[in-house]
């Protein structure tokens, strides 16, 4: 057996992602461009695109991203720098963009480059091993 997959955990750095930050631009934008061209009423335009801002930027409509320091452990738990979590499933379909990580009351998401290639690879043969 490798290193990488009798690991009890394994730790990561994790920076910002250029992906998150697109991700969350396309969706703002795409909510005020549908209420903006809709047939409303400009007053109503702009009081409903304040609304779904603030729904947006206050609320857990968009996935979470992890960054900062993270453990991932064999027990199926992840450590962040402020909270536990269980991890009950890893979606490993979009992995080339990132992996989506549902726990007990969240839904987090690891974009790829927020990490080095070389630790985003042995992260995903850690996750096979130890979440499949």
């Amino acid at each position: 057996m490798s290193l990488t997959t009798s690991a009890k955990y394994v730790r990561f750095v994790l920076s910002s992602s250029r992906y998150a930050i697109i991700a969350d631009f396309i969706t703002v934008f795409g909510v005020m461009m549908g209420v903006l061209l809709s047939n409303i009423p400009l007053v109503a335009s702009l009081v409903l695109l304040s609304l779904c801002v603030v729904q947006l930027i206050g609320s857990e409509i968009l996935i979470k991203p992890l960054y900062g320091d993270v453990v991932f452990g064999t027990e199926q738990e992840l450590h962040t720098e402020n909270k536990k979590y269980k991890v009950k499933k890893i979606f490993f379909s979009a992995r080339s963009i990132a992996l989506i990580i549902v726990c007990d009351g969240d839904k987090l998401i690891l974009w790829r480059d927020s990490i080095t290639e070389r630790d985003y690879r042995r992260l995903i043969c850690f996750l096979r091993g130890s979440y499949d």
